[in-house]
């Protein structure tokens, strides 16, 4: 399928980052004594380990995003909606499934299954004379699971694994940002239509299949998910959280901290690290590079 080429621009919609709770059963669970270790051999997780896994990142309350990350983990594993509220609708709830491989190329990596049979849209053009979108659209997207590769059966320290796995919780919310840019640059050159069900279909066309400037669609999301933790990243880094060994495989969330900082997007104040003026505008900018 030859996807519609959307040129990259500034973004016009702001989306806030999400809002952390403090959660006090983390703390309780902490005082009752130290928690079981977090898993690391090979093999398929059963749900027990995989809760207490979000537990463990609950009981971070200091980095925010890694905290909202562990509750967004456990209440998907408890049976709870919330990878669909993540993705204002994109993604299908399901119980995520966690996995440790050997063989698996790269670090971690989450699977997005994109089910057929497919809907197939020609969307008309604003311009006279221009050709139609066409796009195919999955009927549903899901995220059946999430794979560890051998880097975290025993180099990486805790807090790496915690934080490893909170950017892939956010590949959620960067799915729903991108697919909420790409059909807001498309709706400038197409007759969209505006109602919920189709609205949704073309996001979820634009996100499986689009390319946004010279990029993928699905690699931009998975490019800004990054950018969401990068606060947590430096936060940890100023108080020597990671390890030596973690610090190797962290060169990108420096050189990310460094063009926000140098941007103006992300600022230092009283020893947190918050988002500042139209850092989205940059996210994009960055991600698409």
């Amino acid at each position: 399928m030859q996807a519609e080429q959307i040129l990259s621009r500034g973004l016009t919609r702001r989306q806030s980052l999400p809002l952390v709770m403090v959660f006090p059963g983390a703390f309780l669970a902490a005082a009752c004594g130290s928690p079981p270790k977090i898993r690391r051999s090979e093999g398929i997780w059963k749900q027990e380990e995989v809760e207490r896994l979000a537990k463990a990142m609950l009981e971070e309350p200091q980095y925010n995003d890694i905290a909202y990350a562990g509750q967004t983990l456990l209440d998907n594993q408890q049976g709870r909606l919330v990878l669909g509220k993540e993705s204002h609708g994109l993604v299908q709830d399901g119980q995520l499934q966690f996995s440790t491989a050997k063989n698996l190329p790269g670090p971690l990596r989450t699977y997005i299954v994109y089910d057929r049979p497919l809907t197939i849209m020609d969307i008309p053009s604003r311009n006279l004379g221009e050709p139609p979108l066409h796009l195919q659209a999955p009927t549903v997207i899901r995220a059946p699971s999430i794979n560890l590769g051998n880097n975290f059966m025993g180099s990486m320290s805790d807090l790496m694994f915690k934080f490893s796995v909170a950017k892939e919780m956010f590949n959620f919310q960067a799915m729903d940002l991108v697919a909420s840019y790409a059909f807001q640059l498309s709706n400038e050159r197409y007759n969209l239509p505006q109602d919920e069900v189709n609205s949704q279909r073309i996001r979820r066309a634009l996100i499986s299949s689009g390319v946004i400037g010279d990029v993928d669609a699905g690699k931009l999301a998975d490019n800004i998910a990054h950018f969401y933790i990068v606060p947590n990243y430096l936060l940890a880094k100023d108080q020597n959280r990671f390890t030596s060994n973690d610090m190797q495989y962290l060169g990108l969330f420096e050189d990310l901290a460094n063009e926000f900082t140098n941007a103006g997007v992300l600022q230092k104040t009283n020893d947190t690290y918050a988002w500042t003026g139209d850092y989205q505008s940059e996210w994009f900018r960055l991600g698409l590079m």
